[in-house]
Parts: structure tokens; C-alpha cells; sequence
């Protein structure tokens, strides 16, 4: 994460600090299930396996 702006004044103690963990790892998830998804849809547009 030292490539990102910003890290080195992320506060990651605290109320705070837990709260803006927990929304980046929830969104993190939220990346990956949309790229599986679309993942999932493309393959079943081109006429892939079609189990899920």
C-alpha cells in the first residue's frame, strides 16, 4: 500500500481508525465480487461453462 497517496496520514487506531479499516476491507470485497461476477457473466455470454 506505500504506492497509494495518503497512506503515511491514514489512521488506522481507535474508533476511527477501526472504522476505516473495516470500509476498506468491505470495500475490497466488494471489488472482487463485482470482477468475479463480471467474470462470470462474460463467459456466459460466449457460450462457457455454464454452471455457476
Amino acid at each position: 500500500m506505500l504506492e497509494h497517496l495518503g497512506n503515511g496520514h491514514r489512521c488506522t487506531v481507535g474508533y476511527r481508525g477501526t472504522l476505516d479499516v473495516l470500509f476498506a476491507i468491505g470495500n475490497m470485497l466488494l471489488a472482487a465480487d463485482e470482477e468475479r461476477t463480471h467474470a462470470l457473466v462474460h463467459r456466459w455470454r460466449e457460450g462457457g461453462d455454464e454452471s455457476f
